[in-house]
């Protein structure tokens, strides 16, 4: 085999320090292990191991795990700086209905669940105006019909849903 601080020559390629990574803190590793064992349809003690060495390295520990390999560092240090990324903070929903938009189905939904508790009095109305004005406003009708539908479709196969915190 090639060593890694020989592959660089060997293969004529920059060589950058490289590990996989599957959790972030070791207290994650357990989680990943039991979805392997969940997604192997096997025991916990049956499924494969993840190793302990897939965390993510801090820039120390990748300086001292690589220390041996300066131009591995340099290489890795002249990638990153080369790397321009503008992150979108915009949150992105999914569209629930594309045939009707989201702010009239909810609203008649809503409407609809009014009618339905027998809620007709002006104070009722007032509210669900105001409460559908908020979620409109924080671009939040599709969310909101998500959630009902999923809610929906638990109840429609016999799952319990609590009442949560309501908000």
């Amino acid at each position: 085999g090639v060593r890694p601080e020989d592959a660089g020559k060997e293969f004529d390629y920059p060589v950058i320090p490289l590990h996989t990574v599957r959790y972030f803190e070791n207290v994650d590793r357990s989680t990943i292990q039991m979805l392997h064992a969940i997604s192997q349809n096997v025991s916990l003690s049956e499924a494969s191991i993840c190793p302990m060495n897939q965390l993510l390295f801090s820039p120390q520990e990748i300086e001292s795990a690589y220390s041996d390999i300066p131009e591995a560092l340099n290489n890795l240090e002249q990638l990153v700086s080369d790397i321009t990324y503008q992150f979108d903070t915009d949150l992105k929903l999914p569209r629930f209905n594309r045939d009707m938009p989201a702010v009239d189905q909810l609203r008649q939904l809503a409407q609809s669940g009014l009618e339905t508790k027998k809620l007709s009095g002006a104070v009722y109305q007032e509210r669900l105006d105001k409460e559908l004005s908020i979620i409109h406003q924080m671009g939040f009708d599709d969310y909101f019909l998500i959630v009902w539908d999923l809610l929906r479709f638990g109840r429609s196969r016999g799952y319990y849903m609590g009442m949560g915190r309501g908000s």
